[in-house]
């Protein structure tokens, strides 16, 4: 049944040839006249995963506009280009830094930095350098396609108060915000007790689809992380959405001193950025000096080489509250989506964005940034729907 699957998506996902394509400009990216189909497209993304592995993820979006955006980082820095938001967006789109790279509303937590809680983006998986103003259009268009209404009255508001981010102005945080806060100042462990067996020492439950590890990788890890203490339990998680789907995942629990804590060793691939548009990626390292500037928890990220890829090393601790969206009223939303837009301004402001971008970023109409948002929107939306009717 899946190759037939995999079979329809070759004939029928042209739907990634959306009409952005005969939109470009002469100055963008020369594509073959032999229009790829969506299989094709996001093979040529992500060249470590096999057709049945694409395929997987993209049925994983379930035809949902926000769940694509959020699963193929490449191809909204591809949408970017074919849509010429630079064109769009004038002066403010040369700026360059330090980019999150998939910045979305389920991206960011409240989480520890040098002791003090702070609302910080997540997820480094597509951090690299970039376009800055690519990461605002994002972020908004995630918030968009999440079901808030973004218009001309709210891309102002959220173009204020990420400014208000980038000059470090005082947080000001509201209400619904500040109650991730006040879970977060909760003691507690660093693993909850619920999630493993005090007797075995092992997983109560595994995220979905999981595979055993192999004993030699067992070893491996075991020998690898010694100073984290012993190696209980661990099995391998390949997850199917999301910007880092597809990816290999070895979720591990540890024992020092009596206390548990769960490791993810996660595979870092090309950020999403560099995939989309065919560009160099800064190195592991210089990625890895970005996230250790401005994420600094309890266990700080760290990388190995594993299975001839880079994995990065990360703590999944219960005392990192991520913000969701779950219990949010629909009134509080706006507050909310503004706070992150702050956040999404501290993140640039800690990689010293240079003073014309902020001085750029004012004088642009927010018309214009709004449209850029729209047109993603669009695009995106475009794509699902005849993902959708390909399915029928």
């Amino acid at each position: 049944m899946k190759s037939i699957f995999i079979i329809l998506l070759s004939i029928s996902l042209s739907a990634c040839q959306h009409k952005a394509l005969n939109q470009r400009s002469s100055i963008e990216r020369e594509i073959s006249n032999d229009a790829k189909s969506c299989m094709q497209l996001m093979r040529s993304f992500y060249s470590n995963q096999d057709a049945e592995r694409i395929s997987s993820r993209i049925e994983a979006t379930k035809y949902d506009a926000h769940k694509f955006l959020r699963s193929f980082p490449p191809y909204y820095y591809k949408l970017a280009e074919d849509l010429n938001l630079k064109a769009i967006l004038g002066d403010v789109y040369q700026y360059k830094s330090v980019i999150a790279g998939d910045p979305h509303v389920e991206n960011f937590g409240v989480r520890t930095f040098n002791g003090e809680l702070r609302i910080l983006i997540n997820d480094f998986d597509d951090l690299s350098e970039g376009n800055t103003i690519l990461d605002v259009v994002r972020l908004l268009t995630s918030m968009k396609l999440s079901g808030h209404k973004v218009d001309k009255k709210f891309t102002e508001k959220f173009i204020k108060r990420y400014a208000e981010g980038l000059k470090l102005k005082k947080e000001n945080y509201s209400k619904v915000t500040k109650k991730f806060f006040k879970e977060a100042e909760k003691e507690r462990p660093r693993l909850a007790a619920k999630k493993y067996d005090a007797k075995t020492k092992k997983f109560l439950s595994k995220r979905e689809p999981f595979e055993d590890i192999e004993q030699k990788d067992y070893v491996f890890f075991t020998e690898k992380f010694s100073s984290l203490g012993s190696l209980r339990d661990g099995y391998k998680y390949v997850k199917e959405s999301g910007g880092s789907g597809g990816l290999d995942r070895f979720e591990l629990l540890f024992e020092k001193e009596g206390e548990i804590f769960w490791v993810e060793v996660k595979e870092w691939d090309v950020p999403g950025i560099n995939a989309g548009l065919g560009t160099e990626a800064p190195s592991y390292a210089k990625r890895l000096e970005h996230v250790l500037k401005y994420d600094q928890p309890e266990l700080p990220i760290s990388t190995i080489s594993f299975q001839n890829k880079v994995f990065q090393v990360r703590e999944v601790s219960d005392r990192q509250i991520d913000i969701t969206l779950d219990d949010i009223k629909k009134a509080d939303m706006e507050d909310l989506y503004l706070d992150l837009a702050y956040a999404l301004g501290r993140f640039h402001q800690t990689f010293g964005v240079h003073e014309r971008y902020l001085t750029s970023l004012t004088e642009t109409n927010s018309e214009n940034i709004y449209e850029a948002v729209k047109k993603v929107t669009a695009s995106i939306e475009e794509v699902v729907e005849k993902l959708e009717s390909s399915k029928k």
